[in-house]
């Protein structure tokens, strides 16, 4: 009896007489049907909440988890957890969510394309993020190897909720031995998530969608495909940005946090048809669009445009417009704006 004592608070004690390097041992939460039938019905519930909300927070719902919080060799959890998703691989990507970064390893190796949902796709994005360097790596490796592989309806899911969440993720890039990576660029190597992104860009209707864009069109793979967003975005804002970046040639954004936000600019990689883009804009029934038109008519100039196309403009009783074509008139046609203002709108 003293001996068991001594064994267990040295964290020596194996109940269900498990032992290292027993294959068929499964980890202590998932011991039993009646665990492993809890695990799923808690999984299955997480999965049916918003994604947005999805976090490590979530591992606090998996009551049987504090079953495997003893003091064990690292290898003994490695191949009990092994031997958990071995019999029982639709567990594994529960375990993502596990306190122990071994399990969390074994359950990142036992993930493959049958096991994808969209959840279970974000929560390998967070470790990613792990607090663990070879978790970490692990993840990273996973997520770049099932990307190519997962649906494109999946992948659209998720890359919004990237796109507005990997920037508060630091861990990703710290690594003792790499430089510095990021987890979107990484990502978006990836051909099917590009086209994710691209498909997306038309179809979201709803969430910080002009942000989402502006992140996506620092990478100029973009480009080929932003002269059809003015047409088919489904959006205000993304139709809006991706016309303001073709009027002008270039791409326009803001990185780092809001109060020490940095400008920054690149230059279109493609060519575009700057007549017939200002003509689609000037036509276009959102005001907010028309106003582009009426932004590149200040700068350019009524002679960089037929007349017959701007012309419209000046009767446009909308504020937006309204008020830039009274600009354009005082700065083109009467010569009635200061100095500093033409010098700037021409730097422009």
């Amino acid at each position: 009896m003293v001996w068991n004592w001594i064994r267990s608070r040295l964290g020596a004690r194996r109940p269900n007489g498990s032992t290292p390097g027993a294959g068929t041992a499964p980890l202590w939460s998932a011991n039993s049907e009646a665990k492993r039938f809890q695990i799923r019905a808690v999984y299955a519930d997480l999965r049916m909440k918003q994604l947005i909300q999805a976090g490590d927070h979530y591992r606090y719902a998996f009551n049987d988890f504090r079953d495997d919080l003893r003091r064990e060799p690292a290898e003994t959890v490695r191949t009990l957890a092994q031997a958990t998703f071995f019999a029982h691989p639709d567990l594994a990507p529960a375990y993502l969510l596990h306190r122990n970064g071994y399990v969390r390893q074994a359950s990142i190796a036992a993930m493959t394309v049958e096991h994808l949902s969209a959840f279970a796709l974000l929560l390998l994005f967070f470790r990613c993020n792990d607090w663990v360097e070879p978790v970490r790596h692990d993840a990273l490796e996973k997520v770049l190897a099932l990307l190519p592989e997962a649906p494109s309806h999946m992948l659209e899911s998720v890359l919004p909720i990237l796109v507005r969440r990997a920037p508060s993720w630091t861990r990703y890039r710290r690594h003792a031995t790499a430089p510095p990576v990021d987890l979107l660029d990484r990502a978006l190597e990836v051909p099917q998530l590009q086209q994710a992104a691209i498909d997306s860009l038309a179809a979201m209707q709803f969430g910080p969608t002009t942000r989402i864009f502006y992140r996506l069109a620092r990478y100029d793979w973009l480009d080929p495909h932003l002269e059809s967003l003015p047409r088919s975005a489904r959006t205000i804002g993304v139709r809006r940005a991706a016309m303001a970046a073709l009027l002008q040639g270039k791409v326009r954004w803001q990185t780092g946090p809001r109060c020490k936000a940095e400008p920054m600019v690149r230059v279109l990689t493609v060519e575009t048809n700057r007549g017939k883009l200002f003509r689609q804009a000037a036509g276009d029934p959102a005001a907010t669009i028309r106003a582009l038109a009426a932004d590149a008519l200040i700068r350019q100039g009524p002679d960089a445009f037929p007349a017959e196309d701007w012309r419209p403009l000046t009767q446009d009783k909308r504020p937006a417009v309204h008020a830039r074509m009274s600009f354009f008139h005082r700065k083109w046609v009467t010569d009635d704006v200061p100095d500093y203002l033409t010098d700037a709108r021409q730097a422009d």
